[in-house]
């Protein structure tokens, strides 16, 4: 019987191939209807790309006993302690489709390269646990032992992006051709959308701030974006006739699959740490372009 990880994988490999599958069908159907001209160069602007969210998770099967026996800190009184307790702890990271602006270059109107803002992964996550072992300090109330897990990300503000298309099968004419309406096909590869360092420490959390003790670094975890979706095209103006600057408006429709991938140390060997990948994301978009 198959495992759920072994369902999704193959699951994914079909989506892969129905998706490879049909930007060559309709590329060969696009070639022998009346799809757009071939201009060499276009420009395109995205304003924003919404979507649905989805959660990706890092479960942390077990804590050693070497983070969890802390201390207690040097200027405290003696108070005896046992190891905090074992816990299984998982962090969740919200993957979503959410982009502030794109701007992308379209060469034969097939092949785009594109850099862009915002969107992906939201890592700056952790878990843990604490003891508080009576030491108190006024106001800023009891001390207490504590280990934690996390998630520390890069940030990654820029993005860059590769898309692959369909001419575009036309499927109805206004007023002329320099005006078509119809439909392409799209996939898109977006590389380290976002990257974390997973790292854990214990300590004390004393007079309202967190003293490190021992901090051990398990390893990095980053997650690359596959996209493929549908582009209606609205209107469409030669830019070279009409003197317009952005000369085409579209909608566009995405299925999006993050990937995650991990390089764990081997002090990560302690932990039996697993990760789960974000469930399909779906969004859409508005764009404007020019034609050169």
């Amino acid at each position: 019987m198959k495992t759920l990880k072994q369902i999704v994988k193959s699951t994914w490999n079909k989506m892969k191939i129905g998706v490879a599958s049909a930007l060559v069908g309709a590329t060969l159907l696009a070639n022998n209807s009346r799809a757009e001209s071939s201009n060499w160069l276009s420009l395109e602007l995205e304003p924003i790309k919404f979507g649905t969210e989805s959660a990706a998770s890092i479960h942390i099967g077990n804590i050693p006993e070497y983070l969890r026996n802390v201390p207690v800190h040097h200027d405290d009184s003696y108070v005896p302690l046992s190891p905090l307790p074992n816990s299984q702890l998982d962090i969740t990271c919200n993957s979503r489709i959410m982009d502030l602006l794109n701007l992308k270059i379209w060469f034969f109107d097939i092949i785009g390269v594109g850099i862009g803002l915002g969107g992906g992964i939201d890592t700056s996550r952790s878990a843990g646990q604490r003891y508080d072992y009576s030491v108190h300090y006024g106001n800023w109330g009891p001390a207490f032992v504590m280990y934690n897990v996390g998630l520390n990300s890069d940030q990654n503000l820029f993005k860059y992006f590769f898309e692959l298309k369909t001419p575009m099968i036309q499927l109805w004419n206004r007023n002329d051709e320099e005006e078509q309406r119809g439909i392409s096909f799209f996939a898109g590869y977006e590389p380290n959308i976002e990257s974390a360092n997973l790292t854990a420490f214990d300590g004390w959390r004393r007079y309202g701030s967190t003293e490190v003790n021992k901090s051990y670094d398990l390893g990095k975890i980053s997650y690359d974006r596959l996209y493929a979706g549908i582009d209606l095209k609205l209107s469409k103006n030669s830019a070279r006739t009409s003197g317009d600057l952005l000369s085409l408006t579209g909608i566009r429709f995405y299925c999006a699959k993050d990937i995650g991938k991990t390089e764990f140390t081997e002090a990560a060997s302690d932990f039996n740490i697993t990760t789960k990948d974000p469930s399909l994301l779906f969004g859409g978009s508005v764009y404007l372009k020019h034609t050169f």
